[in-house]
């Protein structure tokens, strides 16, 4: 029985086990690379294809071929770099309002999007429990670490588990999870509990003999959609986006080691011989050696050819890579893969495609196209899994934000925000400034609305226009002095 696993590629078992078990001895996942190392024995000179497994497509894709690598690890990195904040709800008609704002509205009405935030939530202290958690979710990751690993996993897999560690039942904090630690997807099992439970438990086998059973209820999990719907309750788990493109990355893959054995191992590349009989072999090997002098290539068979005591004449075997054309499939299928996550090729090399203004407006679309959903919808689960279980230990309302500030490809070019602040009447100076990215000013004046014309405040045009109307307008001095001061405050920007 060994001897046949380890013909099909399965030998990583202990020989006790399958003696004294046999085949159903083996668990899920080493009974299904099995079933696939089968398979491929059996479609013997057929073309090659990465199997469906989540493992197939992470040891094929993301471990062998750099377009799935540079696409994962840009989505990912993006998405770490957006952070998660806890606020305090505060206004419930102001935060109807601001959700129901639309992605467009709030990047032409910054100004009212930037106002109904603040109206309907504060910033909660950031020694507070909720706020430490996402700062640090264990005590192994920081926020940037967890997200990342949060993403990758879910864009390999289709999925990914989140848990909790502990609860404690009493204390300051019942009920809530005290951490938030990335589960590997590729070995989870789910447990069904029924129709109204669909997964009661996650069965995580760590290794053989090795495995460990956790309630769903302390676990947090984030999925894709799936069309496999089965007894074992595949839909469950979500479907990668690679999937689809695993014949892309087989032939990705194929393309690459192509053209690194006729890079690194050219070997004979033809034959040369005589027609001439008469012609011995200390001849044929002269001119040879003259032929490798002039443009031969290292001693270990490189760009070599063979010779042959007959009359001359020369057999080729060997094509090279420019006439193979194995080059110009790189690009169709870099935007294969990159499809499957709507992003632009052109961040990742491909130069073709130059359809957009410039790279900023190509990283823009990837964020909003690839990044923020990710980001998005992880949110969402831990305004449930997180918030809600510290709201009801706190006594308060928690939401957890994203914020999106520091985010250089989805901020507005100042130049560009600054023509559009130029057309909308009606804003303080200060509310400029927030929505430029920079402090507010100290001043009273600071918070008026500017009129349209002259851009001052309003209390100051009154004033201004006062003057000469029995005086009781601004002095000379005190002109110059708010007009010094106010000098000073932009100088300070």
């Amino acid at each position: 029985m060994s001897l046949l696993l380890s013909f099909f590629g399965v030998d990583h078992l202990p020989d006790n086990q399958v003696k004294e078990k046999g085949l159903g001895s083996l668990s899920k996942n080493e009974g299904n690379k099995l079933l696939q190392s089968v398979f491929e024995f059996l479609q013997s000179g057929q073309p090659k294809r990465i199997g469906a497994d989540k493992k197939q497509i992470i040891e094929h894709g993301f471990k062998e071929n750099a377009n799935v690598f540079s696409i994962v690890d840009w989505v990912a990195r993006k998405a770490s770099h957006v952070k998660l904040v806890a606020y305090e709800k505060k206004d419930d008609k102001a935060i109807r309002r601001y959700h129901s704002m639309t992605k467009l509205q709030k990047q032409l009405r910054p100004d009212k999007a930037l106002d109904y935030h603040e109206k309907a939530y504060e910033p909660i202290d950031s020694e507070s429990k909720i706020s430490q958690i996402l700062e640090n979710p264990n005590s192994f990751q920081d926020c940037t670490e967890w997200i990342y690993e949060n993403v990758a996993w879910n864009l390999l897999t289709g999925f990914t588990f989140v848990y909790g560690g502990e609860y404690a039942t009493v204390g300051a904090y019942p009920n809530c999870p005290l951490s938030l630690w990335n589960v590997p997807s590729p070995l989870v099992e789910v447990i069904h509990g029924g129709y109204q439970q669909p997964i009661s438990k996650v069965k995580i086998n760590w290794s053989y003999k090795n495995a460990q059973e956790i309630d769903a209820i302390n676990l947090m999990l984030r999925q894709r959609w799936s069309p496999d719907f089965d007894q074992q309750g595949s839909q469950l788990l979500g479907m990668s986006p690679f999937r689809p493109g695993r014949n892309t990355i087989r032939e990705s893959n194929d393309r690459d080691l192509a053209s690194m054995k006729l890079l690194q191992n050219f070997g004979i590349i033809g034959m040369l011989s005589s027609e001439d009989p008469g012609m011995g072999s200390d001849i044929m090997q002269g001119i040879i050696r003259k032929f490798e002098e002039k443009y031969g290539g290292s001693a270990h068979e490189y760009g070599k050819i063979l010779g042959s005591n007959a009359p001359l004449r020369y057999l080729n075997f060997a094509e090279s890579i420019g006439d193979l054309k194995i080059i110009e499939l790189e690009l169709p299928l870099l935007r294969k893969l990159c499809n499957l996550l709507q992003l632009p090729s052109v961040l990742f090399g491909d130069s073709d495609m130059a359809k957009y203004k410039n790279m900023r407006e190509a990283r823009s679309l990837a964020m909003l196209d690839a990044v923020l959903p990710e980001v998005e919808q992880l949110k969402n689960k831990l305004n449930k899994f997180l918030a809600q279980p510290f709201s009801k230990a706190d006594g308060k309302q928690y939401y957890i934000d994203i914020e999106t500030a520091g985010i250089p490809e989805l901020q507005t070019d100042l130049s560009e925000l600054g023509e559009q602040l130029k057309n909308i009447y009606g804003l303080s100076i200060n509310q400029v400034l927030a929505m430029m990215g920079y402090d507010k000013v100290e001043l009273p004046m600071a918070d008026e609305p500017l009129l349209p014309r002259d851009k001052i405040p309003l209390s100051l045009y009154e004033k201004v226009m006062s003057r000469g109307n029995g005086g009781a307008g601004l002095s000379d001095e005190e002109a110059k002095s708010f007009t010094i001061d106010l000098l000073k405050d932009y100088q300070t920007l």
